[in-house]
């Protein structure tokens, strides 16, 4: 039976390609595996590192997109090129355990799960989550819960593996823009998957920095927000409207507190300078 293993996210760096695909080859012997490569052109070279590792070994393929990006979409495009009976999305930057891959591949060939969802030990988050991401996790966990109604520990999660049917079934129904594939593929899902965890220790980034930020925060609940439309809203759109709102509140606020400190009060000048504040919030959500 044949399992595709992660697809690699495309912010990886070059150097940390080579780093998980010989963890790989630990991790998967004596299964049938492959390794896709999805890179959006990044300017780190980690396409030249894919093709170069691709050319020497069959179990390394790499996607290079020109003129996309997204990490779902990326993910979603990588999932479907591939004809493996079992997918999966793992970081590219270590953070993940992939000994745990093995065990979640199990589970799903013996039919115990149709979804298996690498989850992070409490303990294991303080080496890569600064309290500010503890929180944003945790609110982003509860909001999950209360939306779709399932008591899964962690469905903030980008490491996961499923069956490629429900790929295949669910794939046009997803959005390709966002971080929280995982979320999506739950709520877009017309029947309860059946769903084992697998917990393991959430290891420290190795380079790069985290994209856990406000601006995920805002793309979540565009997920939520779609999905409780009934898909008809796009998430682009939610966020639009939700950093807008957010804008005209600072603006608002600012205007007030020009008013109050002010004396005369000058509007031309006020709104001069709250329009300067409000715009600034907007062109940097993830301060």
């Amino acid at each position: 039976m044949r399992q595709l293993p992660p697809i690699l996210q495309d912010y990886s760096k070059d150097a940390d390609v080579p780093v998980l695909f010989e963890r790989m080859k630990v991790a998967l012997d004596g299964l049938a595996w492959e390794m896709i490569v999805v890179d959006d052109d990044s300017p780190d070279g980690t396409f030249d590192v894919a093709f170069a590792i691709a050319a020497r070994d069959a179990r390394m393929r790499c996607v290079r997109r020109l003129a996309r990006s997204g990490l779902a979409g990326a993910v979603i495009e990588g999932w479907m090129s591939s004809s493996a009976e079992f997918v999966a999305v793992i970081d590219a930057d270590l953070q993940h355990d992939e000994r745990i891959l093995p065990e979640m591949y199990r589970a799903l060939a013996e039919g115990r799960a149709e979804l298996a969802i690498g989850t992070r030990l409490e303990d294991g988050l303080e080496p890569g989550f600064s309290p500010a991401r503890q929180k944003l996790s945790g609110l982003g966990a509860w909001l999950f819960r209360r939306a779709a109604g399932a008591a899964i520990s962690d469905p903030m999660s980008g490491f996961f593996m499923l069956r490629r049917a429900i790929v295949e079934r669910l794939a046009r129904r997803l959005s390709p823009d966002g971080f929280k594939l995982l979320v999506d593929v739950l709520l877009s899902s017309d029947r309860p998957l059946k769903i084992a965890e697998i917990p393991y220790s959430f290891r420290k980034r190795a380079a790069g920095e985290s994209k856990l930020s406000a601006l995920v925060g805002f793309e979540f609940l565009g997920l939520v927000v779609r999905h409780a439309s009934g898909r008809y809203l796009p998430v682009r759109f939610v966020l639009f409207s939700v950093i807008g709102a957010f804008g005209l509140v600072v603006h608002l606020a600012t205007l007030y507190a020009l008013k109050l400190a002010a004396e005369p009060f000058n509007f031309s000048i006020a709104q001069f300078v709250a329009t300067l504040v409000a715009n600034g919030q907007q062109f940097c959500p993830e301060q």
